[in-house]
């Protein structure tokens, strides 16, 4: 079964109408380790952006448990998905929105910290 990684981010950017290009933060975890999301981009290539909805809320906020590498939030919360077209992840079924992106570039940031 596949491990769907599931993250909430309060805020991406558009960077460029052409091409069309958008830009995530990561950060780190409190013990400067990588998030589970920037190594799954960077070892895949590929991720989408949902635009969650008021009714999506709850499992928004549940989305950002720690949870152990590999676990899968869309499983844990018991979320539904479905295939999309144009991408080799699925789509989340109530989320209005969705952007298929693919990695254009990494940048770091120099002196960024772990949160405390």
């Amino acid at each position: 079964m596949a491990v769907f990684n599931l993250a909430p981010y309060s805020f991406f950017n558009t960077v460029s109408s052409e091409p069309p290009l958008v830009m995530i933060s990561t950060g780190l975890r409190s013990d400067g380790r990588p998030k589970d999301t920037r190594e799954n981009v960077k070892q895949r290539q590929d991720f989408l952006i949902h635009i969650a909805s008021v009714a999506q809320l709850e499992d928004l906020n549940a989305s950002s448990a720690t949870l152990s590498a590999g676990e899968s939030e869309v499983a844990h919360l018991g979320l539904t998905t479905f295939p999309l077209a144009g991408s080799r992840l699925p789509r989340l079924k109530d989320a209005r929105v969705v952007f298929v992106r693919t990695l254009h570039e990494r940048t770091t940031t120099s002196g960024a910290t772990p949160p405390r």
